[in-house]
């Protein structure tokens, strides 16, 4: 409205991650991971399709070189290591916050257990050669965010 251009229906939560394609693509890219790679879960091959579309393959590919990459983070959500270094190495991600809030939903719940904000900063520093110093302030920008909705809440009381 501010620019003067007509409202538009958000479209965002029927849109598909680029690679997804239409609902029947997205269906027999489920059925091609489940064929070609019979190991995974079903919950952990519906997490990757949603989240990456055709690049789920590539994803999968890539870990499948170093098994280590197929961990799980954390046993609440089906995200695995491979995520972080595709994030990192594919997708440019060079902050914790950017990987947790946008490239995973690790932290869009809630502030992610210490454990898991470990896990994931620590590989993160493994990729980009952060210091502890640099860790400490990764973590802290994350758990600052937490920090600030609390503070706005209590400002609405």
């Amino acid at each position: 409205k501010k620019l003067g251009f007509p409202e538009v229906e958000c479209k965002t939560s029927t849109t598909p991650v680029w690679g997804a394609g239409p609902e029947r693509f997205y269906t027999d890219l489920k059925a091609h991971l489940k064929r070609n790679y019979p190991l995974l879960s079903a919950d952990l091959i519906e997490h990757l399709c949603r989240n990456y579309g055709q690049r789920a393959e590539a994803l999968l590919k890539r870990a499948l070189n170093y098994p280590q990459q197929m961990q799980s983070l954390w046993d609440q959500e089906p995200d695995i290591f491979a995520q972080i270094d595709y994030a990192v190495e594919v997708e440019m991600a060079m902050r914790l916050d950017d990987l947790l809030f946008r490239r995973t939903g690790l932290a869009t719940l809630g502030p992610p257990p210490e454990a898991l904000l470990n896990r994931v900063a620590d590989r993160m520093a493994e990729l980009l050669g952060w210091d502890s110093a640099q860790i400490q302030s990764e973590k802290d920008r994350v758990m600052d965010y937490y920090r600030s909705l609390d503070d706005t809440q209590d400002m609405s009381v």
